[in-house]
C-alpha cells in the first residue's frame, strides 16, 4: 500500500493473481511485475474487436486498486473552475460510443537489433475495442478551460520508482489540447 498526494490510501493489487488471471484469459506475459501482457494474434475471431479479457495490459507501475466511492476525477490549472466528478457524476453525464484501436510506443521493441531498453513486445501490444463513455470536450468544457491552454497532463493513479528517482512517481502523459478537442 502507499499514500497519494491526499494521503488517501489504495491497495495494490497481488501481482501473482493479476498474473494468474491474465494467464487464465490467453494472454502472453511479457513481464509478471509489473503487469504487461500481449494479445495473442489473432485474438478476435472476427479480426475487429478484441475480447476484453484479451485486450493488451500495459503497466509501468504495480496495478492499483481503488474505491469507486472515493475515486475522483480532477481537473485543474487553466480553468475557470478547479472540477472534481465522481464515478456517479461521470456515469450522469451524456456518453459517446466508438471503436478505437490502442497500441503500446513500444509494441514491435523485440525486433529492434539491439533491443532497445523496456518491455520487451514482439507484435501484441495492440488491441481495437468498442469504448463507451463521456467525450474529454464535455469534462473540458465544464471546468472552463482557459485560453493559453496548450496541453493537458494526465496522471494515472499507478506510480513507483524509477531509475535516477529516489521518490516514487505518477504514471502522467500529455496530449495537446488540439488533439483533445479533436472530434
Amino acid at each position: 500500500m502507499h499514500k497519494t498526494e491526499r494521503d488517501a490510501v489504495i491497495s495494490v493489487t497481488d501481482p501473482a493473481e493479476a498474473c494468474r488471471a491474465a494467464l487464465d484469459a490467453g494472454l502472453t506475459v511479457v513481464t509478471a511485475d509489473p503487469l504487461n501482457c500481449e494479445t495473442p494474434v489473432p485474438a478476435a475471431p472476427d479480426g475487429l474487436l478484441t475480447p476484453a479479457g484479451r485486450f493488451y495490459l500495459r503497466n509501468h507501475f504495480p496495478i492499483p486498486v481503488l474505491d469507486d466511492a472515493a475515486w475522483r476525477l480532477s481537473v485543474s490549472g487553466l480553468v475557470r473552475e478547479p472540477l472534481e466528478l465522481s464515478l456517479d457524476e461521470l456515469r450522469e453525464m451524456p456518453a459517446d460510443t466508438f471503436v478505437a484501436t490502442l497500441e503500446c510506443a513500444g509494441n514491435g521493441r523485440t525486433l529492434f537489433s539491439p533491443a532497445p531498453d523496456g518491455a520487451q513486445w514482439q507484435l501484441g501490444a495492440v488491441s481495437t475495442a468498442e469504448w463507451t463513455g463521456v467525450r474529454l470536450d464535455e469534462v473540458l468544457d465544464r471546468a472552463g478551460i482557459r485560453a493559453g491552454a496548450t496541453e493537458l497532463v494526465f496522471r494515472g493513479a499507478d506510480r513507483g520508482t524509477v531509475d535516477g528517482s529516489a521518490e516514487p512517481i505518477w504514471f502522467e502523459r500529455s496530449l495537446a489540447m488540439e488533439d483533445a478537442r479533436e472530434s
